[in-house]
């Protein structure tokens, strides 16, 4: 009978009607149940403010605009005005108050209690959208996820200090199949300037023997028998502490050795990544894919055009210009058409239109002919995948260490004013500019390597990546002025990485957060124990 009276009298709001209307009924709705007399104040607190807001949301409805309506649109009105509703707590300075940690850092409290310090939680785990990439959103002013992350920290931070007197940490885990991984939040207690202090005697439920036993506030002779039990006590007592380097990525003095250039790039990724690889020598899981891998396709896409160049200088010709732009056209579909034959069929058509273009997208080499049609300095030489392997001197300032580096340039255009280009291909999208070394770097090692050959010097005016995942040629510095700033900074940058690999330090710490998503060593990292900085 309640039911049926319930919806005869909302039955009127699923027709179409003014919203003013829609409240007046609402409100009647509403005073027909009468809170007793001995509800509790919270909820009369809260009834009275919620009917306060429905009131003035009809009133401004009157004066104003009332426009006709449906009763969900307006629904949503209502809910929004009653989440802006705030309260002030109980003045009573005794009572716990149970607040969320966004509430929290708007209260005064004199002790703190930060519970449930768990991934996934602390902080939110935020999954990306499907329908709008990260591609779109960036441009428009969207926060990055290493900006999101940043904010999330410094909030904790400010829930640290927030107690006058004292705050407790505390997370969990959970028994059997269930992997719950305290919070990389609780890396930030140690940088937090707070005083540790121990608890005091019977303060804290000391739980099961075996915890007591560890913490001290059971006597172990006692509580545990047998020699099973004393030696798993002394285990426990003399584990190594949660702060030793060994756990939070260092591995101890390294012996020099020589380094790969995009080595260093990878412990500037991350450190581990590096120390994963070229360490400990761990290998990738193999991909399982029904077309080619990323670094097969790599490959494939570098060998046709360091096959396509060889002909053309064997042919006689120099830089590709717009007078001989349709005879390399020519010479490159022939190229590219005689290795996609050693392909299957459905492969062959998709790296066809990447490497040749279709009528909605210019192909690979269209575009690498282009960028080199546009330069008006000509071509002298072209070397192609070049070694830059041997010893060379790096400076940085006052400092200076003889280094043996090795790398392969993929392409190096020798001009006729004296000056180098260096070009690398890359299959998706160039690296961080801010962070990579690998051109700034080649670009040193090609200027010494270089030296006397053709009897000139030779410097590098221009370096830039032909990213395969963008539309057009990505320098590194739009000048010479630029370029030169960016190779000192890359030097620095290749100095303090190998001192970095040198002293053993290999934390898990990816420059950008995402890295872990792709990553084959996420799972023998341990991410939980080192904080993620940018």
């Amino acid at each position: 009978r309640m039911a049926l009276r319930i919806a005869r009298e909302l039955e009127p709001l699923t027709m179409r009607d003014r919203g003013s209307v829609f409240l007046d009924r609402l409100l009647a709705f509403v005073a027909a149940f009468e809170p007793q007399p001995d509800a509790h104040d919270r909820a009369a607190r809260a009834r009275a403010a919620v009917l306060e807001e429905m009131t003035s949301l009809r009133d401004g409805y009157l004066r104003h605009d009332d426009p006709v309506t449906r009763f969900e649109d307006l629904a949503a009105t209502i809910k929004r005005r009653i989440e802006q509703q705030t309260f002030a707590l109980p003045a009573d300075p005794a009572g716990v108050h149970l607040v969320d940690a966004q509430t929290a850092a708007y209260g005064v409290f004199d002790e703190v209690y930060l519970v449930g310090l768990v991934e996934g939680e602390w902080p939110a785990r935020i999954r990306p959208s499907i329908f709008y990439p990260g591609s779109l959103l960036f441009p428009l002013g969207w926060p990055a996820e290493r900006e999101r992350v940043h904010a999330v920290r410094a909030a904790f931070r400010d829930l640290l200090r927030l107690a006058r007197e004292r705050v407790l940490v505390s997370t969990f885990t959970l028994d059997g199949d269930d992997i719950v991984e305290p919070s990389t939040l609780l890396e930030q207690l140690s940088g937090a300037g707070l005083k540790a202090c121990a608890a005091e005697a019977g303060a804290t439920d000391l739980g099961a023997d075996r915890e007591a036993c560890v913490s001290g506030g059971v006597d172990p002779v006692a509580a545990l028998r047998g020699r099973e039990a004393e030696a798993w006590l002394a285990l426990r007592q003399n584990r190594t502490a949660q702060t030793d380097g060994r756990f939070h990525g260092e591995a101890g003095l390294q012996t020099p050795r020589p380094y790969a250039v995009t080595a260093i790039d990878l412990y500037l990724d991350c450190p581990f990544k590096y120390f994963a690889t070229h360490v400990l020598k761990l290998q990738e899981d193999p991909e399982d894919e029904e077309s080619m891998s990323q670094k097969t396709r790599g490959r494939f896409m570098h060998e046709i055009f360091r096959t396509f160049f060889d002909r053309w200088q064997a042919q006689g010709e120099g830089a590709v210009t717009v007078d001989t732009l349709d005879r390399a056209r020519a010479l490159f579909h022939e190229v590219a058409e005689a290795a996609l034959a050693s392909l299957g069929p459905a492969e062959a058509t998709l790296e066809r239109t990447r490497l040749l273009g279709s009528a909605v997208a210019t192909g690979l080499g269209e575009r690498v002919l282009r960028m080199e049609a546009e330069r008006p300095i000509p071509i002298v030489e072209r070397l192609l995948e070049f070694s830059l392997n041997g010893e060379f001197d790096v400076t940085d300032g006052d400092r200076r260490r003889r280094l043996r580096l090795a790398g392969t340039a993929d392409r190096i255009d020798l001009l006729a004013d004296g000056s180098l280009r260096l070009i690398d291909y890359k299959l998706g999208r160039g690296p961080h500019a801010g962070r990579a070394i690998q051109l700034p770097v080649y670009a040193l090692m090609a200027a010494e390597r270089l030296a006397g050959h053709a009897g000139r010097s030779w410097v590098a005016a221009e370096a830039g990546y032909l990213a395969f995942g963008r539309q057009d040629f990505a320098p590194i510095g739009e000048t010479r002025a630029e370029l030169a700033r960016e190779i000192a900074e890359g030097r620095a940058r290749l100095l303090a990485a190998v001192d970095g690999i040198e002293r053993g330090s290999f934390p898990p710490q990816p420059a950008e957060p995402f890295f872990c998503g792709t990553c084959p060593y996420s799972s023998v990292c341990r991410k939980d124990y080192v904080e993620l900085e940018e």
